[in-house]
């Protein structure tokens, strides 16, 4: 059984001074994985049936999965004790296969 997986996740922070900051995370990631039915279970127990078999059809080809997000932070202390967090996030999620 073959697969592929491969992400990336970079991020950047900005301090615009001693009590602001702006951080900026990215995450995309690709995956291409056989169809899984799950574990099975042999007279109601696990563990009979080796991890390493594979029980699907080859032959059905692979499940693509793939995820780009984006992620925007801003965050502001007005004192030691109060502080302002805002955030915003978009993700875009494909399932094919």
């Amino acid at each position: 059984v073959e697969f592929e997986r491969y992400g990336g996740f970079p991020s950047a922070l900005v301090r615009f001074s001693d009590r602001t900051s702006l951080t900026y995370e990215l995450e995309a990631t690709h995956q291409e994985i056989p169809f899984d039915r799950g574990v099975v279970a042999v007279d109601g127990r696990l563990g009979v049936i080796p991890e390493s078999r594979f029980l699907a059809e080859p032959g059905d080809g692979p499940i693509t999965a793939k995820a780009l997000g984006h992620q925007l932070q801003l965050q502001h202390d007005f004192t030691s004790d109060w502080s302002l967090l805002l955030g915003l996030g978009v993700r875009d999620t494909s399932l094919e296969g």
